[in-house]
């Protein structure tokens, strides 16, 4: 009897012991809220749904650009019989993309609109259509920007990166445009794999000094939309190139929230793009941007900067150096006063400028 007693204890023991373990290793059930595994996948859903949110809150901003051209084609008899003759007809070349800004005004590459013979036709996402009525170019950037009639929208400059919001690289961005020319609306996914990348080639009457280099995949068509962050939803680039020899590396343009009103203010002052000019040579340190030199009777020198220098704040604006200068500079006009940061041997001093 006591040996049964026993038996029948280590008996319960045993399937007490297995239920206590089947409930701590068991599969939940039930709502995400309350599923651990769940749980544990929430970074990659917060991830999933930042792209999500910052898509929908962009993708309505980025239009179609539609160019088309009077091509003209020869004809000929086969049977010889009527000499050839030339006609013309407007046809339809590509298709490419642009950012909407305000009243009106797009934003978008140079060498996307650089044929003046051209006509460039604007869609957005309902398929509503805005013939361009004049384009302005940017004298030193690959960038445009282009103006249309009838569409009054809220402005979307606040969705632009101001320029005190620094970007590390491997943070996550989406691209967005119209792939190819024929796929409107494509989002594709990456990292901004580093930055400050120059490209060798000078074309467009543009300068490709200082880009963001990304793996988002970029094709022709959604190159010239715009690149975003994923984390902020801001938008830092406007996409401009991909390299014909690897994979999966693109550039993009960085752009801020204070050079683009720079621009605007500059077209609707002058009715062209205009930026100042310094005349240094610098080079980047943790510091800020050190002078290797300065040009005789420019600017500069006129109002005392000099070799050795570090420029560390602009108007007050602690600077990030692995950032441009003109990242700064265009965020002014000609003719506009600034203040220089400049430190010597240590020694802090405010300069201020007329651009």
């Amino acid at each position: 009897m006591k040996k049964n007693l026993q038996i029948v204890f280590f008996l319960l023991i045993a399937l007490l012991s297995g239920w206590w373990i089947g409930q701590k290793t068991s599969t939940p059930t039930g709502t995400n809220e309350n599923n651990p595994i769940f749980k544990a996948r929430t970074p990659y859903e917060d991830i999933q749904s930042k792209v999500i949110n910052t898509a929908k809150q962009t993708i309505a901003d980025v239009y179609s650009v539609i160019i088309t051209k009077n091509l003209r084609y020869l004809v000929e008899d086969p049977f010889w019989i009527y000499p050839p003759i030339i006609t013309e007809h407007s046809t339809q070349i590509w298709e490419w993309s642009a950012l909407y800004l305000q009243d009106g005004y797009f934003l978008t590459n140079k060498h996307v609109v650089k044929d003046l013979k051209a006509d460039y036709t604007l869609i957005d996402s309902q398929g509503n259509k805005f013939k361009v009525d004049w384009i302005r170019f940017d004298p030193i950037l690959d960038l445009a920007i282009v103006h249309v009639q009838n569409i009054h929208k809220k402005s979307n400059i606040n969705k632009i990166i101001p320029s005190t919001y620094k970007i590390p690289i491997w943070t996550f961005v989406i691209a967005i445009g119209n792939a190819l020319g024929e796929y409107q609306n494509t989002v594709t996914f990456g990292i901004i794999s580093n930055k400050g990348r120059a490209l060798k080639q000078q074309a467009n009457d543009s300068i490709y000094i200082w880009l963001y280099q990304t793996d988002t995949a970029i094709n022709p068509g959604n190159s010239w939309g715009p690149l975003v962050e994923v984390n902020s939803g801001y938008i830092i680039g406007i996409n401009t190139a991909i390299s014909n020899y690897g994979q999966w590396i693109g550039f993009a343009i960085p752009i801020n929230q204070e050079m683009i009103k720079t621009m605007l203010k500059s077209i609707k002052e002058t009715g062209e793009i205009v930026h100042p000019f310094l005349w240094i040579s610098y080079t980047s340190t943790p510091k800020g941007y050190e002078i290797t030199s300065v040009k005789p009777w420019s600017i500069a020198q006129i109002y005392g900067l000099s070799t050795g220098g570090i420029i560390t704040h602009i108007n007050g604006q602690k600077i990030d150096p692995s950032y441009p200068l003109i990242y700064y500079l265009y965020q002014f006009l000609p003719g506009q006063k600034i203040i220089f940061t400049i430190s010597y041997n240590n020694k802090t001093q405010n300069i201020e400028v007329k651009l």
